[in-house]
């Protein structure tokens, strides 16, 4: 490995060290092209850029409808339309839709978000943990909790869904369990926070302490 690197997006030559450049296994030089504020800074641009919350995919001829969730609807969107033309979506009414009108989902369905979530909660994660940060944990289940409560509201109104034919009392259930779920992340978070200020305030005395010593 070189003792610098010249960035693919910025071009600044920075030194060739995991303090600047991520590892790579599966490329020779063993790090990333692109230098971590480069990739730090795009990963912010697509915070800002890319809604999250629940989206819903309509089949433009039948008015059949797929209620979902997200934390990234730019990339569900893609993986949707991906696996639709690969014949390989996971839900097999939203493919046999796709199946009875041709080959281009743009031309087939509608994509949208029928609910914005504030950007801003997203921005919380910490940059580190990512995913397995407990307020990302918190805002996944409640995004599934809420998709459950629309794709019930959407079955009441008498809508025809591509959500795997799940009647109203089934969803019932659902938002039960997904609301215990919530109820538990929440403890475990206020149990955090009270140990965090339980350690600061036994801090407090150590230092007290050895100021006097």
């Amino acid at each position: 490995m070189s003792d610098t690197k010249k960035c693919s997006k910025c071009g600044e030559e920075k030194p060739a060290t995991p303090e600047f450049f991520a590892r790579q296994k599966n490329v020779k030089s063993g790090i990333r092209s692109r230098c971590k504020e480069c990739r730090h800074l795009r990963h912010e641009n697509n915070r800002q850029n890319n809604p999250y919350g629940i989206y819903k995919i309509t089949h433009k001829e039948t008015g059949k409808i797929y209620i979902g969730e997200t934390i990234n609807f730019n990339e569900r969107r893609r993986r949707h339309k991906s696996d639709l033309k690969r014949q390989s979506h996971k839900n097999h009414l939203l493919q046999e839709t796709f199946n009875s009108g041709g080959q281009d989902s743009d031309e087939i369905f509608e994509f949208e978000i029928l609910e914005d979530w504030d950007i801003e909660r997203k921005q919380e994660f910490d940059s580190e943990e990512g995913t397995k940060c407990p307020k990302y944990k918190l805002l996944k289940q409640e995004l599934k909790k809420r998709e459950a409560e629309v794709i019930k509201e959407y079955i009441q109104q008498g809508h025809d869904l591509c959500n795997w034919g799940i009647d109203a009392k089934t969803h019932s259930s659902i938002v039960a369990e997904k609301d215990a779920i919530i109820a538990e992340m929440r403890e475990y978070l206020e149990a955090r926070d009270e140990q965090g200020e339980e350690e600061e305030e036994d801090e407090i005395p150590r230092m007290e302490s050895s100021r006097r010593g």
